[in-house]
């Protein structure tokens, strides 16, 4: 009986192996996939700055080690000053012969104030950013309301990476574009996103400032994890595909969305015990679908790297998604203009924004 037990578990790890080796091999892809031969030469972003937010772990930690690793400027932005410190100090002893800079400056999505500071940071020591990419969130935490008078997960998806990125597009807009001896090299916005987007619904009411009654109300209605990250993961893809219409032809500088696709990081770090242990039911169906945190960065990665991005664009598997944004509430332009506009007014009231009507 013993024997049966032992070679079905060696079948089924057989099995789950060879599955998420074909997943790796042929379906989620690399970040290679997405750049052109001629530049693969080392220390490629040489003189390129690049700003990550949650740089310090998941997928974040892996975006930033390859863009250092090929010569890049990268500037860490996070909560967590100490973990980010080590992480310098790991990268830098792991790859010490490479041309890049690591940074760490403070940042807290979920504080508005924190936000104008980073940027009043960047501004003051003139840095001309190539790159701004979108990557902090968090999946269903706790319905609370932020310093700034908003509901927790609302601020830290959405409303935070907005105004970072509304805040930081003339800064990186003002400086010369980038050339090589081929052609012109865009800079880019990236906003880390999520295909679950799709399946959300929008609560404008969660757009404008809240009190404790609503608070109340939105634990009452126990909402899960998911349909509160799937919203707020909803506006920030419809804010920004509204935003990438308006400046695309004007300035230049792309902006694109890329889903990492189902990555085991910190960010379910606020899934509840219960649900922790249905996870753990489905533990051998998630093995071979779920991605490690390297996996998950690889089209994040792409995008960073690549001359090839287009604006108004989902990145999926290391390549463009054409289907996912061509139907339902994520293609609905009236939608979109709507999230932009609330989500403008919203930040306007808080900070005098230098980008406010389009």
């Amino acid at each position: 009986m013993s024997y049966l037990i032992l070679g079905g578990a060696a079948s089924l790890s057989a099995f789950i192996f060879g599955i998420r080796y074909y997943n790796s091999r042929f379906v989620w892809g690399n970040y290679e996939m997405m750049i052109d031969k001629s530049e693969t030469k080392k220390n490629r972003l040489e003189g390129k700055t690049f700003i990550v937010t949650g740089a310090n772990s998941g997928i974040g930690k892996e975006v930033a080690q390859e863009l250092y690793r090929n010569g890049a400027h990268v500037i860490l932005a996070c909560r967590n000053e100490r973990e980010t410190i080590a992480l310098i100090e790991q990268l830098r002893s792991n790859y010490c012969d490479c041309n890049g800079q690591l940074t760490y400056k403070h940042l807290d999505l979920a504080n508005f104030e924190s936000i104008q500071k980073f940027v009043d940071e960047i501004k003051n020591e003139q840095l001309n950013i190539h790159t701004l990419i979108n990557n902090a969130a968090i999946f269903g935490g706790p319905i609370e309301l932020t310093k700034d008078e908003y509901e927790l997960n609302i601020q830290v998806n959405h409303l935070g990476p907005a105004l970072l990125t509304i805040l930081l597009l003339p800064i990186m807009t003002k400086h010369e574009p980038f050339l090589n001896t081929d052609n012109l090299m865009h800079k880019k916005v990236i906003m880390v996103t999520s295909t679950l987007a799709k399946n959300g619904t929008i609560n404008e009411q969660l757009l404008n400032r809240i009190d404790d009654s609503k608070i109340i109300e939105l634990r009452r209605l126990n909402q899960s994890n998911k349909d509160i990250y799937m919203s707020s993961k909803l506006a920030n893809l419809l804010f920004t595909r509204h935003l990438s219409k308006l400046i695309t032809n004007n300035l230049n500088l792309d902006i694109c969305l890329a889903s990492p696709g189902f990555t085991l990081t910190r960010l379910h770090r606020y899934v509840t015990i219960p649900k922790r242990f249905l996870l753990a039911l489905y533990a051998p169906l998630f093995a071979m679908i779920l991605r490690s945190p390297k996996q998950g960065a690889q089209t994040v990665i792409g995008c960073a790297m690549s001359q090839q991005v287009q604006s108004d664009v989902l990145y999926q598997n290391c390549r463009a998604n054409d289907k996912l944004l061509s139907s339902g509430i994520v293609n609905d332009q009236q939608a979109s203009e709507r999230v932009y506009r609330l989500t403008m007014s919203t930040l306007n009231k808080c900070l005098e924004l230098p980008i406010d009507k389009h």
